[in-house]
C-alpha cells in the first residue's frame, strides 16, 4: 500500500520538474516473467522513480549501500523496495561479504517474477556515452538461472535519455528495449558471463544515446533539442506529462546516432552553423523552444494568464519555502550535475507532504481551515508550475513578436540549415 501511494505521489512529483516524458517499449516488458531492467545512470536517483511511475508492475532497484545505512529509515528503504549494493572502490573490500545477502534477496524476488532495475555501468554521470558494464548484473542472472526454478529470464535494455538532467522543466525520452532472454544452457563460467554482459552492451547501445567522441556531447544536447521542439511542440497548459510516443523517442536516437557517425569535416561544419544560430538564440533573448513553436496564443491563454495570475502569486507564497529551499540547495550544495534534479525535485516532494500532514493533523485537532491549507499545498504548487510555463512563454513569445521581419527570416534559415537530418 504504501510502495503504491509512493508510486502515484513521485508521479505526481515528476509531473512538476519536467514537462514530458516520452516513452517507448513499455508495452514489450515481459510481465509475469523474472526481468533485470540494465539501465543508464545520467541522473542520481531520478530514474528508478521515472521508471518504476511508468511500468506496471513494482520494481526492486539497487542502491549504493553507503547511501542506506540510516537504521531509522531502513523501513523506508524496504517499503520502497531498495536494495542495498556495496562497491569495494567505495565502502572497501571488507563491505564486499554484504552483498552475498543482496544476491539472495534478489533471487528470491526474481523466483516470483519480480522486476528488479540495475544499473551495470556502477556509476551515475551525465554524459551520452555508455560506459564499460561490470559483471553484477550477469553474475545475478547466472546465480538466479543456477537455483533451477526457471528455466529462463529477460534482461531489458533501458535508455534514460534527457536532453539537460538538470535543467527544471526538460524533457525526458524513455527508450526499453527489446528483451534479452537469457538461459543457462548457452554456457558456463567466464565464457557465458561476458556473452551476457556483451549482449546487454549491445541492447543498451540500441536505446542508449551513445558517442564516442566526447567532444561532440555538447553539440548532441543543443542539436537534440533543436530537432525535438521542431517536431513536438505546441502552447500547452497543464498537458499530460507521460507521453507513449515511439516514433519520435526512436527519431530522436537516430539523430544522436547519425551525429555520432558523421565524418570531423560534415561535424565541424554543422556545428559552426549550430554555433552562429545560439549566439543569434541569445543576442534575442530566446529559447529554442519559442522559436520552434507552432500553435499562437490564443484568447484563451490571455485569458488564463490574467485569471489565473492571483492563484500564481498565493501558490508562491504558499510553497515559498520549498521552491526557495529547492533552489538555494541546488545552486550553493550540490556540485554535481547529474543530482541537481533528483535534489531540486526531492525538496518539494519532501517539504510538501510534511506540509500537508503538519495541517491535516492541524486541521482534524483545532479547525478546519487547516484542512483547507493541507489540500491548497500540492495543489497550489501545481498551478504555480505550470502557470510559470505559460507566463515564460507569453514573455519568449512577445519578444519573438518584436523581432524585425528580416531577423525571424534570418532564424528561419538558420534552422534550416542545421536541420540536416
Amino acid at each position: 500500500m504504501f510502495y503504491q501511494f509512493m508510486k502515484w505521489y513521485l508521479g505526481w512529483m515528476i509531473k512538476l520538474y519536467y514537462r514530458r516524458v516520452y516513452t517507448n517499449g513499455t508495452e514489450g516488458i515481459p510481465n509475469g516473467q523474472p526481468v533485470i531492467f540494465a539501465s543508464n545512470h545520467p541522473g542520481g536517483f531520478v530514474e528508478p522513480i521515472i521508471l518504476t511511475t511508468n511500468v506496471r508492475q513494482p520494481i526492486h532497484f539497487l542502491v549504493l549501500g553507503s547511501f542506506l545505512t540510516s537504521p531509522y529509515l531502513q523501513w523506508l528503504f524496504r517499503a520502497l523496495k531498495m536494495v542495498p549494493i556495496y562497491r569495494r572502490d567505495i565502502a572497501g573490500s571488507q563491505s564486499i561479504v554484504k552483498n552475498e545477502s543482496t544476491f539472495q534477496y534478489v533471487f528470491s524476488a526474481l523466483k516470483r517474477n519480480s522486476h528488479i532495475l540495475i544499473y551495470p555501468e556502477a556509476q551515475t554521470q551525465f554524459i551520452y556515452k555508455i560506459r564499460p558494464l561490470k559483471k553484477g548484473i550477469a553474475r545475478m542472472a547466472k546465480g538466479f538461472l543456477e537455483s533451477k526454478t526457471h528455466e529462463h529470464m529477460f534482461i531489458v535494455p533501458v535508455g534514460v535519455n534527457f536532453i539537460d538532467v538538470s535543467r527544471f522543466r526538460s524533457d525526458v525520452f524513455i527508450d526499453i528495449g527489446t528483451p534479452i532472454k537469457i538461459s543457462i544452457e548457452e554456457g558456463q563460467g567466464n565464457d557465458w558471463l561476458y556473452k551476457t554482459i556483451e549482449k546487454t552492451r549491445q541492447g543498451m547501445e540500441n536505446v542508449v544515446f551513445d558517442v564516442q567522441d566526447e567532444s561532440r556531447h555538447a553539440f548532441v544536447q543543443d542539436y537534440v533539442e533543436i530537432k525535438h521542439y521542431a517536431v513536438q511542440n505546441e502552447l500547452d497548459i497543464m498537458v499530460k506529462t507521460y507521453v507513449k510516443s515511439g516514433k519520435h523517442v526512436r527519431n530522436i536516437k537516430s539523430y544522436v546516432d547519425q551525429i555520432d557517425n558523421m565524418t570531423d569535416d560534415a561535424f565541424t561544419e554543422l556545428k559552426g552553423k549550430l554555433v552562429d544560430f545560439y549566439k543569434k538564440r541569445a543576442a534575442y533573448k530566446l529559447n529554442v523552444r519559442t522559436i520552434g513553436l507552432i500553435q499562437e496564443f490564443r484568447l484563451f491563454h490571455y485569458v488564463l494568464l490574467i485569471v489565473g495570475f492571483p492563484f500564481y502569486i498565493i501558490g508562491g507564497i504558499i510553497n515559498s519555502v520549498s521552491l526557495v529551499g529547492a533552489v538555494y540547495v541546488r545552486r550553493n550544495l550540490v556540485k554535481r550535475i547529474e543530482y541537481k534534479s533528483a535534489v531540486s525535485g526531492a525538496i518539494p516532494s519532501v517539504l510538501t507532504i510534511i506540509g500537508f500532514v503538519f495541517f491535516f493533523v492541524m486541521g482534524i485537532v483545532f479547525h478546519l481551515g487547516f484542512l483547507i491549507i493541507a489540500i491548497t499545498l500540492p495543489v497550489s504548487m501545481y498551478l504555480f508550475i505550470y502557470y510559470n510555463d505559460l507566463l515564460d512563454l507569453f514573455i519568449q513569445k512577445s519578444r519573438y513578436k518584436r523581432l524585425s521581419k528580416n531577423e525571424k527570416e534570418e532564424l528561419e534559415k538558420m534552422l534550416r540549415e542545421i536541420n540536416v537530418f
